[in-house]
């Protein structure tokens, strides 16, 4: 629900197989960090409601909190089976040499927009000289 309207604001997300026990927003409002009773930690592009990459496995139960440290570049989170763990958010500066360096290959278009929604491919998509 919307604080001042009381209503809901779009439709709800299918984030996690069982239901989503943690949520937090990083400090720019972009990505949403959510942890579910999978065990896994979604990240989400907000203005896109895409899904950042693939799920993190992060703990061996339920993911009962997260929450980024104030300059978004790392994530925590605590679970259920007694951990806290942290995880860094950040993508580089290029991030076509992270995910070349990742990947080993060049992408393609579909793959570039499935894993970084609303960054802009780069023209050749190759990672060239990485």
């Amino acid at each position: 629900m919307g604080p001042a309207t009381r209503k809901q604001i779009g439709t709800p997300w299918p984030a996690h197989a069982g239901g989503a026990d943690a949520a937090a927003f990083s400090p720019d409002g972009r990505i949403l960090a959510t942890g579910g009773r999978d065990g896994e930690i979604r990240l989400w592009d907000v203005p896109t409601r895409r899904a950042l990459g693939n799920p993190i496995k992060a703990h061996a139960g339920t993911v009962t909190s997260v929450v980024f440290s104030p300059d978004g570049k790392i994530l925590a989170s605590a679970g259920d089976d007694g951990t806290v763990r942290l995880w860094a958010t950040d993508l580089p500066a290029d991030p076509r040499r992270g995910v070349c360096a990742v990947a080993g290959r060049s992408l393609t278009e579909e793959e570039w927009q499935r894993h970084l929604p609303g960054t802009p491919a780069p023209d050749d998509l190759g990672c060239g000289s990485t």
